[in-house]
C-alpha cells in the first residue's frame, strides 16, 4: 500500500504555483545537494527542453500547515534556479517571492540565519545588498554552479532566456497535503522513512495522474483498482479455497473474476470473489494518523520483495508496458519499436505518445479494465517468485488441485520462459499468455502448457537448431535453458540408463534423479568450458580449439561458480557435482546439462565431450513434435539415446 494513493496530487510547475509557500520545520536537515548533484538536474532539464515536454522533478509532500516535510533540497534548488534565472526570463521573480502574500516562496522558520541569507541572495539580484552577515556554504555553492553552467552551456542571451523559460513551464513537480490531525511525532517518524527510503516518484505514479485526469466519472473505482494492481507483492487473487467451497466452486469464482470487469467492474470489490480486491481499513479510515498507515519501502521498478509471500516476475512498470502493447496492437494502432517501446526510461513518453495524447475518456477506461483482468489472469495462470530460500524458488496456484504433476510441469516450463526472457522479449509469452487464458473458462494446466509450448517452438524453431552453432563464440544461451527444461521433464528416463562411472552405479543413478527433481531455473547463467581453456593445475588432457569450444565441453551456470571454477580441472568440477549426489551440498544443481556430463562420465578427454554433445543435441532434436504435432519418433527412445551413432549430428 502506498500512503499517496489517496492523497490528491496536483501538478505544478514554478509558473502554475499560486499563491502556495513553504516552510522548512527545524527537523529537517541542511541543504546538503552538491555541484555535481544539481549539474545532473541541470543536463537532464536542458536534454529534455528540445522536446518542449515536462520534466518531473518528483513529489513534494507537506502538512495543512504548509511544512514541507519531504522536498525541502529539491524545492531550495528550484529557489536557486529561479534567483539565477530571473536575470535572463524575469516571471522567475514570481516563484522565488510570493506577491499575493508578499513573503518569500521558502522560509526557514526555526534556521533565521539560513532565512536571512537566502533573503541576502535575492536582494542581491537588484542589488539591494552587497555583503551578507552569514554565508550558507552550500546554497552559495548551488547558486554560483547554476551560473557557471548557464554561461558554459548557453552562448547567446537568448539561448539563457529560451532555457530559463523552458525550466519554468515545464519543471513538473507534484505536492500532496498531509491531513491535519497529523501528530508532530508521526510527522518525524514519516520523515525518517521518507529521508532513509529516498523516496520519488516513479513513473507509472505520473501515469497515473495523467490517465484519471482525463476520467469525469468512475474516477473512484478506477484509482482503486489501480491501487490494487500496483502492489506486484500482493496477487490480485489468490486461488485458495473458501469454507466449504469444493473444487467446481473455485472454478466458477475464477470464472467469475475473470469476466466481471466485462460485465460489471465494481464487483472486482466483491470480497468473496476477489480476496486481493477488497478494500483496506486504510483506505477508509479518515482520522488515522500516518503511523498507522503502511506506504511502499520498495522501488517500484525493481522485483523487490518483501519478505514472505511471493512476488510477480516483472515490475508494475514492465507490467503496464506489456499491456499497453497488447492494448493497442488489439486496437489495430501503432506501436513501433519494441526496443524503445519496452524501454522502462521512456515510460511515461511512451504513454503519451500511444495513449493519453490520442483517446477519449472511454478508451483510458478499456484500458483501465485491460489492466484489472491481465493481472488477474497473470496471477492465476503464471509463475510467481517465492520469497525467501527453499527448495523451489517458484509458485503457480492453480484450481485444479488434482492435476499436481501437470501443475509440476507447466511452473517448470514458464521459470524457463522467465529465465529466458528479457524487459523486451516479455511479449513474447506475456501475450500468448494472454491468447490462451483470456477466457471465461478456466484452462487446464496441461493444456497451457501445450500451448505455451507451441508458441515456443515457433519461436525458436528446430531450424535454428544447428550443431555446429552451438560453439563457445556463437551459442544462444536459450538453447541451454531449453536443454535444462527437457532434462528436467524426462529425467526418470534419461537417468536410468547404466553410466560409464562405476561409483555411481547402482544408488549413484537414482541420487541423480534426486538431484534433477531439485532444479530450479534461476537468471544470471553464463556460458562456462568444462575442460578449462587455461587449467590452474598440472592437467595432462590437451584439446584442440574446436573440442574445447564445442557444445559437448560447455555448461550454463552462475558467474559467481564461473569465477570460482573457471580454470579448475575436470576432476575438481567433478567432485562438485559429486557432493549434491551424496547430499553433502544442499540446494539446486546450476546445471542439468553438468549433472549428465559428470553423472556418466568417468574421464573426460575429446571421445567423451563428443559422445556428451551428440547426447545433448539429440534431447533437443526430440524435443520437437514432428509435423503431425506428435512427439519426434525419428529417434529412438530417451533411454537409448546414451548410444548415438559415430556420426556427427547434422
Amino acid at each position: 500500500m502506498n500512503i499517496f494513493d489517496n492523497l490528491q496530487l496536483t501538478p505544478e510547475t514554478p509558473e502554475t504555483i499560486g499563491s502556495k509557500s513553504y516552510t522548512i520545520p527545524i527537523y529537517q536537515r541542511l541543504f546538503e545537494w552538491d555541484s555535481e548533484r544539481i549539474t545532473q538536474l541541470l543536463n537532464d532539464l536542458k536534454g529534455r527542453q528540445s522536446s518542449g515536454k515536462a520534466y518531473y522533478i518528483g513529489m513534494l509532500t507537506s502538512t495543512a500547515n504548509n511544512d514541507l516535510v519531504d522536498g525541502q533540497q529539491r524545492f531550495t534548488v528550484m529557489i536557486l534556479m529561479g534567483i539565477a534565472f530571473s536575470e535572463h526570463y524575469t516571471p522567475w521573480e514570481e516563484f522565488i517571492t510570493n506577491k499575493d502574500k508578499n513573503e518569500l516562496r521558502l522560509k526557514f522558520s526555526a534556521r533565521p540565519e539560513d532565512q536571512e541569507y537566502l533573503e541576502f541572495l535575492i536582494k542581491q539580484i537588484k542589488q539591494e545588498q552587497q555583503s551578507p552577515n552569514y554565508e550558507n556554504k552550500k546554497m552559495k555553492q548551488g547558486l554560483e554552479c547554476i551560473k557557471q553552467y548557464l554561461n558554459s552551456h548557453f552562448e547567446s542571451k537568448e539561448s539563457k532566456e529560451k532555457f530559463a523559460e523552458y525550466v519554468y513551464k515545464n519543471m513538473t513537480f507534484f505536492v500532496t497535503s498531509l491531513p491535519d490531525n497529523y501528530r508532530q511525532s508521526s510527522l518525524n517518524k514519516y520523515f525518517e522513512r521518507m529521508n532513509s527510503t529516498g523516496r520519488n516518484l516513479e513513473g507509472h505514479e505520473i501515469i497515473k495522474v495523467k490517465l484519471l485526469h482525463k476520467l469525469s466519472s468512475e474516477k473512484d473505482f478506477f484509482t482503486k483498482a489501480w491501487n490494487r494492481i500496483t502492489d506486484m507483492d500482493t496477487p490480485c487473487f489468490r486461488v485458495r479455497r473458501a469454507k466449504g467451497e469444493d473444487e467446481s466452486g473455485m472454478k466458477e469464482r475464477i470464472r467469475k473474476a475473470i469476466s466481471s470487469d466485462r460485465k460489471n467492474p465494481q464487483a472486482l470489490f466483491d470480497e468473496n470473489l476477489l480476496n486481493g480486491f477488497k478494500e483496506t481499513e486504510e483506505e477508509n479510515a479518515s482520522g488515522s494518523t500516518i503511523k498507522d498507515v503502511k506506504e511502499s519501502e520498495k522501488a517500484p521498478a525493481k522485483n523487490q520483495s518483501t519478505g514472505s509471500g511471493s512476488h510477480a516476475v516483472m515490475s508494475f512498470s514492465d507490467f503496464l508496458l506489456q499491456c499497453l502493447y497488447r492494448f493497442l496492437h488489439d486496437k489495430g494502432k501503432e506501436t513501433g519499436d519494441i526496443t524503445v517501446f519496452f524501454n522502462k526510461a521512456n515510460l511515461v513518453s511512451t504513454f503519451e505518445k500511444r495513449l493519453l495524447d490520442q483517446v477519449d475518456s472511454q478508451e483510458i477506461k478499456d484500458f483501465f479494465k485491460c489492466l484489472v483482468r491481465y493481472r488477474i489472469l497473470m496471477d492465476i495462470y503464471f509463475i510467481r517468485i517465492l520469497d525467501g530460500q527453499g527448495d523451489y524458488d517458484y509458485d503457480l496456484e492453480t484450481p485444479f488441485l488434482e492435476k499436481e504433476d501437470d501443475v509440476r510441469t507447466l511452473k517448470m516450463f514458464e521459470s524457463m520462459l522467465y529465465v529466458n526472457s528479457s524487459p523486451v522479449t516479455y511479449y513474447q509469452w506475456f501475450n500468448t499468455l494472454m491468447d490462451i487464458v483470456d477466457t471465461d473458462t478456466p484452462v487446464e494446466p496441461d493444456a497451457l502448457f501445450k500451448k505455451l509450448k507451441s508458441m515456443d517452438d515457433q519461436t525458436h524453431p528446430k531450424e535454428k537448431l544447428n550443431y555446429e552453432s552451438l560453439n563457445y563464440e556463437d551459442v544462444d544461451r536459450y538453447w541451454f535453458w531449453r536443454l535444462d527444461f527437457y532434462i528436467w521433464l524426462n529425467r526418470e528416463d534419461l537417468f536410468k540408463a547404466e553410466g560409464d562411472d562405476t561409483s555411481l552405479q547402482n544408488n549413484g543413478n537414482r541420487r541423480a534423479i534426486d538431484v534433477a527433481e531439485k532444479y530450479v531455473f534461476k537468471r544470471r547463467r553464463s556460458i562456462e568450458h568444462i575442460a578449462p581453456q587455461t587449467p590452474l593445475q598440472e592437467d595432462t588432457l590437451k584439446l584442440g580449439k574446436e573440442d574445447r569450444d564445442s557444445f559437448g565441453n560447455l555448461v550454463m551456470i552462475s558467474s559467481e561458480q564461473n569465477s570460482a571454477l573457471s580454470n579448475s580441472i575436470y576432476q575438481e568440477k567433478k567432485a562438485r557435482v559429486e557432493a549434491f549426489l551424496d547430499n553433502s551440498r544442499s540446494g539446486s544443481i546450476e546445471s542439468l546439462k553438468m549433472l549428465h556430463a559428470f553423472t556418466f562420465n568417468k574421464t573426460w578427454n575429446a571421445e567423451s565431450i563428443k559422445k556428451h554433445g551428440e547426447t545433448m543435441f539429440q534431447i533437443l532434436k526430440q524435443s520437437y513434435p514432428d509435423s503431425d504435432g506428435e512427439a519426434d519418433t525419428e529417434h529412438e527412445p530417451w533411454r537409448r539415446i546414451y548410444f548415438p551413432t559415430s556420426d556427427p549430428p547434422t
